[in-house]
C-alpha cells in the first residue's frame, strides 16, 4: 500500500540553480540497488510505503556524494530540496605586484573579491602573494597602494596546479587641469586651432603632445605636476601664440587666448628669441622658437614678412644699429636653411630708435631688445 508521495528537487548549494543528478535506492545494508529515484534529472516524484525508512544515494560528477533519508511516519507527502556541494578543487596562486613603468615591486593592500557574491577578503599588504583558491570560481584581486591608482586582475582558473600572475599598478597621475579657450581677437568668437603642449623642464622634459588638432580644445587637459610647459596655439590665417605654464599644484588653470588675424602691416614680438650677449649669433635656446616660426610660414605659404631687430639704448646708436641688423639677418638665415624661400623675407634693423618701454629700467631695456615680425604681404 502506497501511503505517501516524495517529491525531490536537486539544486547547486552555492548558486541555487537546478542541476541534474542520479539518485539510487540503498538496501538495509546501505548497498546500491538497481532501483532509481531519478536518472540524470533534476526533479522526481515517487510513491512510498508508510512507516518505512528509505535511503537514496545521490551522485553527480563534480559534486560531493550525498545521502537522502526519507521516513514516512505521518502519511503526508514529503517535499525534499536536495542541495549538493561542488567538490572543491584548489589551485595555488602566485601573484606579484609591479610598478607598470619601472617594473619594480610595489607593496600594496590586496583584497580578494568573490565575483558572484561580492564577498571581500583582505589578503594583507605585500608585493608577492601565494595563496590557494577554488578552481572554477571567479575572483578579482584588487591592489591598493599609496601614490598609485587602484588596479585589479580577474581570475577564472578551472584547473589544478599553480597559476602565476603579475599585476601591474600605475603611479597616480598628479596633474593640474588646463582649461583653455581660444578666441578670435576681433570677433571674440571661439575658433578651432591646433594646440600643442611641450614640457620645457621637469621630469618629462622635451615630451610633447597634441591637445587639439584643428579643433576646439577639450574642456580640461592634464598637465603633470612638477613640469613647466609651453602651450603653442596655431591657426592658418592667424599669428601663433605661446603660453608658459608652471604646473606646481593640482589646480584648474584657466586661460583665454586671443589669436590675432594676419593682416598686412600687423606685427608681433617674437618672444624668447635670444642672442649671445652683444653679438648677432643666435643662442641655441632660440632654435625651438625659430622652428615654430618655420611651421608658421609653412602653414601660411603666401605671406611675406619683415624681421625687425631692435636694441635698448646701451652703447652707441651706430653699434646698436649694426647689432639690430645683424640679429635680424641671423634669424632670416636660419629660416632659409630650414626651407623658407628667401624671397618671402627681409631683414631690417632699427637699432634703439623704436623702444616699446622706457630704457630707464632693467625691465624696460629687456623688452626693447627684441625681434618683431611684421606682415608685408599676404
Amino acid at each position: 500500500i502506497f501511503d505517501f508521495e516524495v517529491f525531490a528537487e536537486l539544486k547547486d548549494k552555492y548558486t541555487k540553480e537546478e542541476i541534474e543528478a542520479t539518485a539510487v535506492y540503498l538496501d538495509e545494508n546501505l548497498q546500491v540497488t538497481d532501483q532509481k529515484l531519478m536518472d540524470n534529472a533534476s526533479k522526481a516524484n515517487v510513491l512510498l510505503d508508510q512507516k518505512k525508512e528509505y535511503q537514496f544515494k545521490i551522485t553527480k560528477s563534480g559534486y560531493d556524494t550525498d545521502t537522502l533519508i526519507v521516513l514516512g511516519t505521518s502519511g503526508e507527502d514529503v517535499l525534499k530540496e536536495i542541495l549538493l556541494n561542488k567538490t572543491i578543487k584548489l589551485y595555488d596562486l602566485d601573484l606579484e605586484i609591479l610598478d607598470k613603468k619601472t617594473n619594480q615591486p610595489v607593496v600594496a593592500e590586496l583584497v580578494l573579491v568573490d565575483v558572484v557574491t561580492g564577498e571581500e577578503t583582505n589578503l594583507g599588504n605585500t608585493d608577492k602573494l601565494s595563496t590557494s583558491l577554488e578552481s572554477g570560481k571567479k575572483y578579482e584581486v584588487i591592489a591598493r597602494a599609496e601614490g598609485y591608482d587602484d588596479a585589479k586582475i580577474e581570475l577564472n582558473y578551472d584547473k589544478q596546479g599553480t597559476l602565476g600572475k603579475t599585476l601591474f599598478i600605475e603611479a597616480e597621475v598628479l596633474a593640474a587641469n588646463l582649461k583653455l579657450t581660444v578666441l578670435d581677437e576681433n570677433t571674440k568668437q571661439p575658433i578651432k586651432s591646433t594646440v600643442m603642449s611641450v614640457s620645457t623642464d621637469g621630469p618629462n622634459k622635451d615630451e610633447s603632445s597634441i591637445i587639439a588638432l584643428n579643433n576646439l580644445p577639450p574642456k580640461e587637459y592634464p598637465l603633470l605636476i612638477g613640469n613647466k610647459f609651453e602651450i603653442l596655439i596655431s591657426k592658418e590665417g592667424y599669428f601663433n601664440k605661446t603660453l608658459k605654464i608652471d604646473a606646481t599644484e593640482m589646480v584648474d588653470i584657466e586661460k583665454v587666448v586671443l589669436l590675432t588675424p594676419i593682416e598686412v602691416g600687423a606685427s608681433v614680438v617674437i618672444e624668447d628669441l635670444l642672442f649671445k650677449v652683444g653679438k648677432t649669433e643666435l643662442d641655441e635656446r632660440s632654435y625651438r622658437i625659430l622652428d615654430q616660426l618655420v611651421d608658421f610660414m609653412k602653414q601660411n605659404p603666401t605671406i611675406k614678412m619683415e624681421l625687425q631687430g631692435h636694441t635698448d639704448s646701451d652703447g652707441s646708436s651706430s653699434s646698436n644699429q649694426k647689432l639690430s641688423e645683424g640679429r635680424a639677418k641671423s634669424a632670416v638665415i636660419y629660416l632659409v636653411n630650414k626651407g623658407i624661400d628667401q624671397s618671402r623675407m627681409t631683414a631690417r634693423g632699427y637699432g634703439e630708435s623704436t623702444p616699446i618701454e622706457s630704457n630707464a629700467t632693467t625691465e624696460g631695456k629687456a623688452k626693447n631688445r627684441r625681434v618683431e615680425l611684421k606682415i608685408t604681404g599676404k
